[in-house]
């Protein structure tokens, strides 16, 4: 189809990397990539939990949206894991036009997300697969800035974009 939307899903790092042996299938990331192109899409699938961050070097193609899964539907992940986020969301901006995370983090922490990492255009609050609904269906990638789901630092539902820290939230910057 031309008017499919080149994704590419990944399945974020662990740090410290997890021992091959021990590794389970992502399996939150591949229903999710698997879903994505059920719905008539262009996906690439990598796991960065397996291979490390250094896989993306391999990735030659350009993508519309990448979806960087962390912690979403099986919390495996420790927040030391978070200090990769610059190199990760570095290695990916060369090749993506829209970083979106996905996952826990985006949706307890999306500004402070927002305001830490700059190559990140957003974070999808809650299900993704709501978000992606309207991508499907339009085809028209204005839906990430004007969807209720997505926190960006353009959304029309995000005018006061600022961070704010409440005494029960954890510092992010202290990870």
């Amino acid at each position: 189809m031309a008017n499919n939307i080149n994704y590419l899903i990944v399945n974020a790092p662990n740090i410290p990397q997890n021992d091959s042996s021990i590794l389970i299938e992502p399996v939150d990331a591949l229903t999710l990539a698997t879903w994505i192109q059920h719905n008539h899409n262009d996906v690439s699938f990598i796991d960065l939990d397996r291979f490390g961050i250094n896989a993306i070097d391999g990735l030659t193609s350009h993508y519309k949206v990448a979806l960087v899964v962390f912690d979403y539907l099986i919390p495996l992940y420790t927040s030391e894991a978070i200090k990769c986020f610059d190199d990760l969301f570095s290695a990916i901006s060369k090749l993506a036009d829209y970083i979106l995370l996905v996952g826990r983090l985006a949706s307890y922490f999306p500004y402070e997300i927002l305001n830490k990492f700059s190559m990140l255009y957003g974070c999808v609050i809650g299900e993704p697969e709501v978000v992606l609904a309207d991508l499907f269906k339009h085809k028209n990638l204005r839906l990430l800035e004007t969807n209720p789901n997505i926190i960006t630092r353009k959304s029309q539902f995000n005018n006061n974009f600022k961070l704010s820290f409440t005494t029960k939230r954890e510092n992010i910057y202290n990870l």
